[in-house]
């Protein structure tokens, strides 16, 4: 199961950490997709717990 999310964007050398309790991975995915506008250098990763 998926409980975290991390995004990490090269460009200005942020990384935000959000995380999803007993969230299913696609729906952490389609959640994301919604409210954050992915570039092309953007890193999604996922790992599992």
């Amino acid at each position: 199961m998926i409980t975290a999310v991390a995004i990490e964007d090269k460009r200005n050398n942020s990384n935000i950490s959000l995380r999803f309790a007993r969230s299913p991975y696609f729906a952490i995915i389609d959640t994301l997709k919604q409210t954050c506008t992915f570039q092309e250098n953007t890193f999604l990763i996922a790992k599992p717990k």
